[in-house]
């Protein structure tokens, strides 16, 4: 009977110790400690830990309940967490993500969190993981002024408000997608009502500079609940961690809605944002699809200028960040069903591209951008139908735009036979073109670019080894036409 017990006593203990993973290998991350909110909300400590490492939080409540989350990135597979009092690295709790009911101990204060992928302690670090801590027996702080729609605080021209949307919640997604505003993150509202001007006015809202976080701003029309995308911003150019600034045209009758979240479901913190009015001058006349300035192939390049263009609410794919204050233009296709654009900048720094099949934008046929003038050829047109060019830039001014006739040209992507394969991919991406592949640019959600390559070759191996998995949007150039893909790192 004592060999037996003797023996249980051995295997209890030994399959506890396999389940605890007291020890970090990896290192610490964040390198700067998470204090603990004690808020009832869940908090990001990271949005990119590696298995193996360990994140140190203070300011926990002895006597407190916590529970712990640590996800895979690209499939929220839930991995392994070993909580520890940092003081002397004692063992508190121990288990598969959700880690829930953990109670601190007397006297502890500062924690260490072990992630690992089971409970054998493997780690892997080449993943990120998403990992949380939430008190939760702290009582949550009542919502603050503006966290739902209905309760929007009210902007004034010249003025600015100061928030934060820590505590906020996420309102329901009824609105949907405002362009490059996703309606994920915690956010707050605000109003500005135009009659009180009773003239058009130009409006600037900005956070430039001046939050702890990446913000976006939307804008909508309508009431609550029943609002309309009017104008947005994720990343303003010039503006430090990805902060963000919307201008947008009052029609002085209306009332505006203003939401400010943060670019990801983590992105939370504090922010000023200022307002800024001026009267406004009318919109060109062919600021919106519906009333393209028609273009004649062959004729003679027309004078464009998209000062005082309002903003478009969706990006082209080689624009996916910026701010589009655009104009539009029309022509009919040619026989050949092939086209060069061309626009030539005068006052403006840019005159960037885009083509469509219709006015939805929901198919677009070609994009260029960035390169102080464009020279894009779009193939594989249908004879005699109509196609709409968008030309924009974020510094307004003139331009000139000519559509002619291009009878040799095999510009486009799918008359390139342009392929790319595999996605997802692991190690190498390969893309294969009928045209020299000019160049090659990887950016990542957030709109860094983090690869450049110039193939000059019709084959191009991309080694995206080290990349960190996740998406990434990939803009390719061939004959200066540009297409941007979305592609899967595992």
């Amino acid at each position: 009977m004592k060999k037996i017990t003797l023996f249980f006593a051995s295997f209890l203990m030994a399959a506890m110790t396999y389940a605890q993973c007291p020890a970090g290998t990896g290192g610490v991350w964040p390198t700067t400690p998470t204090t603990s909110n004690e808020s009832g909300f869940v908090q990001t400590i990271s949005t990119c830990n590696y298995t193996g490492e360990y994140s140190v939080v203070n300011g926990v409540t002895p006597g407190s309940t916590y529970s712990f989350t640590i996800e895979l990135n690209s499939d929220s597979t839930p991995k392994y967490a070993t909580v520890v009092n940092d003081a002397d690295l004692s063992v508190i709790a121990f288990g598969p993500s959700p880690l829930t009911g953990v109670v601190m101990p007397v006297g502890v204060t500062s924690i260490r969190i072990n992630w690992t992928d089971d409970a054998a302690c493997v780690s892997e670090t080449s993943s990120c993981h998403t990992t949380t801590i939430l008190c939760t027996s702290c009582t949550p702080p009542p919502p603050p002024p503006g966290d739902v729609c209905t309760d929007a605080q009210l902007l004034t021209c010249g003025g600015s408000v100061m928030g934060d949307t820590s505590a906020a919640g996420v309102t329901n997604d009824l609105q949907g997608d405002c362009g490059s505003v996703d309606n994920d993150a915690n956010n707050l509202w605000y109003y500005y009502d135009s009659s009180v001007a009773g003239v058009p006015e130009n409006v600037t809202l900005s956070t430039c500079n001046n939050a702890a976080y990446d913000t976006s701003i939307a804008v909508y029309t309508g009431a609550c609940g029943a609002l309309t995308c009017y104008a947005n911003n994720d990343d303003a150019p010039g503006c430090a961690g990805f902060t963000s600034e919307v201008s947008f045209v009052t029609d002085g009758s209306s009332t505006y809605y203003v939401m400010v979240e943060g670019f990801s479901a983590g992105d939370t913190g504090a922010f000023t944002m200022s307002m800024t009015c001026s009267a406004a001058n009318p919109p060109p006349a062919n600021d919106l699809c519906g009333s393209a300035e028609a273009l004649t192939v062959g004729a003679a390049p027309a004078a464009g200028d998209n000062t005082d263009a309002t903003s478009d609410i969706n990006n082209p794919s080689c624009d996916l960040f910026g701010v589009i204050d655009d104009v539009w233009y029309s022509f009919v296709a040619p026989a050949s069903g092939a086209v060069d654009i061309n626009t030539v900048i005068g006052t403006a720094l840019d005159a960037n591209v885009a083509v469509y099949d219709d006015c939805a934008q929901t198919t677009e046929l070609g994009c260029s951008a960035g390169n102080a003038g464009e020279a894009a050829t779009v193939n594989g047109l249908t004879p005699g139908n109509t196609y709409y060019v968008q030309v924009w830039n974020g510094a307004p001014g003139s331009f000139t735009i000519e559509v002619v006739e291009n009878t040799l040209s095999a510009g486009s992507f799918e008359l390139n036979g342009f392929e790319y394969y595999p996605n997802p991919v692991t190690d190498v991406l390969t893309m294969n073109a009928q045209d020299k592949i000019d160049n090659v640019e990887i950016y990542n959600m957030i709109g860094q670019r983090v690869m450049t390559m110039k193939p000059d070759a019709v084959q191009s191996q991309v080694d995206m080894t080290n990349l960190s998995q996740g998406t990434y949007f990939v803009r390719v150039t061939i004959n200066n036409v540009s297409e941007t893909i979305q592609i899967v790192k595992r």
